[in-house]
């Protein structure tokens, strides 16, 4: 795994699901990266099922990510 999207990881299992705009803006904080190489390694998360992506209730615009089952696994395994 790519060690910036670990960190990701690992800040999402900290502050909970959250808006994935909120969560880039969140990340860029800890200046892993451009915005486009945070979204690269957002994507490669998604795409690898480290995280989910949903939408709340009544709101299809919006999209909010969580740490799945198998982040969980690889977090709890370092």
């Amino acid at each position: 795994m790519p060690h910036v999207a670990e960190t990701m990881l690992d800040l999402l299992k900290r502050v909970g699901p959250m808006k994935i705009t909120d969560f880039i803006a969140e990340i860029e904080k800890h200046s892993l990266g451009s915005r486009a190489h945070l979204y690269f390694n957002l994507s490669w998360l998604r795409t690898n099922n480290y995280v989910k992506e949903f939408s709340p209730v009544n709101n299809l615009r919006i999209k909010e990510i969580s740490v799945s089952s198998k982040g969980m696994k690889y977090l709890e395994s370092e």
